[in-house]
């Protein structure tokens, strides 16, 4: 099986010319005509622009160069002259502040240190105060309605009917302290009397009969 293989590749390329056909540059010299080059005028070909010759060799010398920029130095502006004094008048020297600081010395719980020391006073600003509602914001309005619970309600009805009762009954002992008062007072006044006219009878008595018989 190789060998047919190999067999089949031979046949399939193609044929290679020999040796004895004409190659490409004799088939050049057989076709093409020979080329005619163009008449060379003198006139027509152009020379290329020749370059100056070099400065040092039309005569300028390092001398001259020099000559021409001192004439530019001269064409300048003068400058003004800088003056030392004018400079320190003009610039003000701060004065160097020393101070001086003193040893550190390390604390101690006496009680002499403790009264040289300034005392430190705290001044706290007060917290602005809220503005306090007034009287008129504080009463309700008589034009809103007001809901209240009936347990409420009769809590609060029972407790005023308790208090008015509690008052009545204050009255009417105001009213027996009064009548206990004024009777009181009544009877002191008698009393009062009463003893006058028994101090009267007892000096009338003396005078009349002691005094009569000594």
């Amino acid at each position: 099986m190789f060998g047919i293989k190999k067999k089949n590749s031979a046949s399939e390329l193609p044929d290679f010319p020999s040796m004895g056909a004409p190659s490409m540059r004799d088939y050049q010299r057989t076709t093409l005509p020979p080329i005619e080059a163009p008449p060379q005028d003198e006139e027509q070909i152009h020379g290329l622009p020749s370059f100056p010759d070099s400065l040092m060799h039309k005569g300028f010398s390092q001398s001259m160069i020099k000559s021409a920029v001192e004439d530019e130095d001269q064409n300048l502006p003068e400058l003004p002259e800088w003056d030392q004094k004018s400079e320190k008048t003009t610039v003000p020297v701060r004065p160097v502040r020393t101070v001086e600081l003193e040893e550190w010395t390390p604390k101690t719980n006496s009680p002499q240190i403790q009264q040289n020391r300034p005392m430190d006073t705290d001044i706290r600003t007060p917290p602005p105060s809220s503005p306090k509602p007034s009287i008129s914001q504080l009463q309700p309005s008589s034009k809103r309605p007001i809901f209240i619970k009936l347990d409420k309600f009769k809590e609060a009805r029972d407790s005023l009917i308790k208090i008015s009762e509690k008052l009545d009954q204050m009255d009417e002992l105001l009213k027996m302290v009064k009548d206990l008062k004024s009777k009181e007072n009544e009877e002191i006044t008698s009393w009062e009397k009463d003893m006058e006219n028994i101090k009267m009878r007892i000096s009338f008595i003396n005078k009349e009969i002691f005094e009569n018989v000594y």
